[in-house]
């Protein structure tokens, strides 16, 4: 596994260009939202497990954890892996209101203060707001594999009939090797294991099966090999969707830049000689327009909440 692997949201690559040859398939799986009925949300929006009922279900494990000055208890996310009621994408654009998956993508953003005004949706943001706070829901699992999915990607693998896989983080700084039981165990998130490591990627040893998320990202692409393909269907699993050959990190805003995208320039009749015709940018001097993206700056994080590092 090489750094320049990790390294995968491009804007000016689609998901199958990065992945390359080795993998012929891959499936864009939803982090799902979550909530614990019974348990309330704190200020940063994570389960407060300072506050916990003790009729709750969860009140035994919750009480093992250690709430940490960013408000995270360092059992969060193994109390959520247990407990949680996922929320698929496809509810939460029902019940918000929304048109479809991009869209909910899109607020998300929103709601997170990260899109450039010319992309800021505050009308879904407030829908989606609404929603959250009407049902303690948490937004979905960023920047690494989601605990709620993590037991659908076990069985994924033991699919294959692999056993053991390598998890590491996005800066590949630090990497460990874990059982596909881990990923099953109910019990304990991937995160919270006693590895210097965390499950931004996953991938066995022949590389049948890679799954990695990125910073800022909700979701978790599912790339398989040409062997893999043949045998694996995610889609059966995992809320989500296949990725075309044009399909990039920049998927949620793909139609609203489509439709900015001016037409390509066509040289007319008569004038210059093929090939000879410059584009309207080459004429100003500029190189052609630079493509307004929606996502900020490649920063690690504009989002407000407390960043788990491990």
């Amino acid at each position: 596994m090489s750094t320049e692997r990790l390294h995968l949201w491009s804007w000016e690559r689609s998901f199958q260009e990065w992945a390359g040859p080795r993998f012929e398939r891959i499936f864009v799986a939803l982090h799902p939202f979550a909530q614990v009925p019974g348990l309330k949300l704190n200020a940063g929006g994570y389960l407060d497990l300072k506050r916990v009922p003790q009729t709750h279900p969860a009140f035994a494990m919750a009480r093992n954890g250690e709430t940490g000055p960013d408000g995270i208890a360092s059992n969060h996310d193994s109390v959520m892996k247990k407990f949680a009621k996922p929320r698929t994408w496809a509810w939460v654009v029902q019940a918000a209101g929304l048109k479809d998956t991009a869209h909910l993508a899109r607020a998300i953003d929103s709601v997170l203060n990260r899109a450039k005004d010319e992309f800021m949706d505050k009308q879904a943001a407030q829908k989606l707001a609404r929603l959250l706070a009407a049902h303690d829901m948490m937004l979905p699992v960023e920047d690494y594999l989601s605990p709620l999915i993590e037991p659908a990607i076990g069985r994924l693998y033991r699919q294959l009939g692999v056993e053991t896989v390598e998890i590491g983080n996005q800066m590949d700084v630090a990497a460990a090797h874990v059982g596909i039981d881990d990923f099953l165990n109910v019990e304990l998130a991937l995160i919270e294991m006693d590895v210097p490591a965390r499950a931004a990627y996953t991938h066995d040893d022949a590389m049948q099966l890679l799954t990695i998320s990125d910073w800022n990202a909700h979701y978790t692409l599912v790339c398989l090999s040409r062997d893999a393909a043949a045998k694996l269907d995610p889609s059966k699993e995992l809320e989500g969707f296949w990725a075309t050959p044009k399909t990039s990190a920049d998927w949620p805003y793909a139609e609203i830049l489509a439709r900015r995208r001016p037409p390509a320039s066509r040289p007319k009749p008569g004038r210059g000689k093929p090939g000879q015709h410059k584009s309207a940018g080459q004429r100003r001097g500029d190189g052609g327009g630079q493509r307004s993206h929606p996502d900020r700056s490649g920063q690690r994080s504009k989002t407000g909440r407390p960043r788990r590092e491990r």
